[in-house]
């Protein structure tokens, strides 16, 4: 399996149909950008430097701040839930969108959007489908090193060798699994559980690639955070300093930080996201069709009308 070449054409993919990008927002595996500042640079909210109260930052007692977290606490809730229902739509919308370029139709973002509906509730029990089985292999893990621990706290210590690399087997399993089965229920129009049963049979029958694409992908999303979380915080920290500087509380300096960083976040998290899914849904023809239409990509191909 040619994985540059994989890498190569999803990132010719999503740079020639940015209308995509809409989708790569809600698809996973984006980019996220983290600012962090100095102790030394923070004052309180309320004034003086930190330490100068047994409140730390907040200068005050935290409890009178409760009101002010509060609506900040519910917007982030409604946030996720959006996200997790608006992905239900991107999921499929892109898979179908790559399947259609791949094999050389006619893509159409209206299309796939509306694929994308189609798909919507399908997608959704499969994330509840995986997040109880991700909860249940947790569980079960964590349960066995904890009654390890009360048995005696050497057998929890020698209990942890297995424990934590079967932990990260389990992450790599269901992270494989659930996509390749998010591509099947797109592309073969099947059930959640046939859909399931056909990514548990590619991971098990190809358990070396999966590993191994598992990794790059990791890998890739690791230096692309880094490299582009480190260039934003270079454009976009200067900024918040400033506005802290003369005067705006840390709060208001955040915000306005995160503020300058959207126009260029949103269009890279959007690419980036575009190139993941784009990534695996090529993995997933590499997987069920050797020698299909991923062994001779079209994904460069100019956009079509209506892209």
């Amino acid at each position: 399996m040619d994985y540059g070449r994989m890498i190569r054409d999803s990132l010719a993919l999503a740079w020639r149909h940015k209308s995509l990008w809409v989708f790569g927002l809600f698809t996973g595996w984006g980019t996220t950008f983290n600012t962090s500042f100095g102790k030394n640079d923070l004052k309180s909210l309320s004034g003086g430097e930190l330490g100068d109260s047994p409140y730390g930052m907040f200068g005050q007692d935290p409890s009178q701040y409760m009101s002010l977290l509060a609506p900040f606490l519910v917007g982030m809730v409604i946030f996720a839930i959006v996200y997790i229902l608006a992905s239900c739509i991107a999921n499929p919308a892109q898979v179908d969108a790559v399947n259609r370029i791949t094999r050389g139709g006619t893509y159409k973002f209206s299309e796939s959007f509306s694929t994308g509906v189609d798909f919507f509730w399908r997608i959704l029990g499969m994330y509840i489908v995986g997040f109880v089985v991700f909860l249940v292999s947790m569980g079960v893990i964590g349960a066995c090193v904890g009654v390890a621990f009360v048995i005696t706290p050497i057998l929890g210590i020698i209990s942890l060798l297995p424990a934590i690399p079967l932990f990260f087997f389990v992450i790599l399993a269901l992270t494989m699994i659930f996509y390749l089965a998010q591509r099947a229920v797109v592309v073969r129009n099947v059930s959640i559980a046939d859909s399931l049963q056909e990514g548990y049979a590619l991971f098990r029958n190809h358990l070396g690639k999966n590993v191994v694409f598992f990794l790059i992908c990791f890998g890739l999303a690791l230096g692309i955070g880094m490299m582009v979380g480190l260039a934003m915080v270079i454009i976009y920290l200067p900024v918040g300093a400033l506005a802290y500087s003369l005067g705006a509380p840390v709060w208001a300096a955040f915000l306005i930080a995160i503020a300058l960083a959207l126009p260029v976040s949103i269009p890279v998290g959007g690419y980036f996201g575009t190139f993941f899914s784009s990534l695996f849904t090529m993995f997933y023809f590499g997987l069920v069709e050797p020698s299909g239409p991923q062994a001779g990509f079209v994904a460069v191909a100019e956009p079509t009308q209506g892209t």
